[in-house]
C-alpha cells in the first residue's frame, strides 16, 4: 500500500472524526466506524510504512491500578477504559466501571482514591495498539476469569454489526469474531 493512500485515508479519518465530534448523529458515527474499520484492515501496511520511514511514536494505553484490579478479581464486572475522549455536551467520560455486587467501604474508598482511569505512554506499533485490550469483562471461565476485548475487535464488531460497513443482517453466522458480540453489545 502506498504512502499517498495511507495519507488520504488519514485525511478521511480526520474528516469523519471531526464531523462526528461536531455533529453527534447516528450517521456520523456509522461513517466514523467504517473508516476506523478500514484502518484495522490497513494495520500491517501502516506498520510497514512507519518502519520504512523510521518514525517512532508513543500512544496512550490503559493503565489499571492494582487496587482496582484487586477489587475486580472476584467480581462480575465490565470496565471500559477510554484513553482519549472528546468532550461532548460539556462532559468528558474517561471510563465506565460496572461491578455487579455490593462494595465494602474500603473498596469504595480505594476506587475513589484511584481516581478516574489513567493512561500511560507506550511505544507500540499500530497493530499492537489496535490489539490492546480496552474493554474488560468477567468471562465466567475460572481458568481465564478476565476477558479483555481489543480496540480492533470492538471496531470490527461495531462497524460490521451496526451497519457501518455492511448492511444490518448480512453478517456471517459462525464468524469467529461473533463470539465476542455478547460482550460488545451487552
Amino acid at each position: 500500500m502506498e504512502k499517498e493512500h495511507i495519507c488520504m485515508q488519514f485525511k478521511r479519518l480526520k474528516h469523519h472524526y471531526e464531523n462526528a465530534s461536531s455533529s453527534p448523529e447516528e450517521v456520523s458515527f456509522l461513517d466514523l466506524a467504517h473508516v476506523l474499520r478500514i484502518w484495522v484492515d490497513m494495520k500491517d501496511s501502516v506498520d510497514k510504512l512507519v518502519e520504512k520511514e523510521g518514525v517512532e511514536f508513543t500512544v496512550k494505553n490503559p493503565d489499571i491500578p492494582k487496587e482496582i484490579k484487586a477489587i475486580l478479581k472476584d467480581s462480575n464486572f465490565s470496565y471500559s477504559h477510554l484513553s482519549e475522549t472528546a468532550p461532548w455536551g460539556g462532559v468528558q467520560v474517561a471510563g465506565i466501571l460496572e461491578i455487579d455486587r455490593v462494595l465494602s467501604a474500603e473498596e469504595v474508598k480505594a476506587l475513589y482514591e484511584a481516581g478516574p482511569p489513567q493512561s500511560k505512554n507506550a511505544k507500540l506499533t499500530f497493530s499492537q495498539w489496535l490489539g490492546s485490550g480496552i474493554y474488560s469483562v468477567n468471562s465466567g471461565n475460572p481458568d481465564h476469569p478476565k476477558l479483555a476485548l481489543s480496540r480492533q475487535i470492538i471496531i470490527k464488531r461495531v462497524a460490521n454489526l451496526l451497519g457501518g460497513s455492511h448492511p444490518i443482517g448480512f453478517e456471517e453466522k459462525g464468524d469467529l469474531e461473533n463470539k465476542f458480540d455478547e460482550y460488545v453489545f451487552d
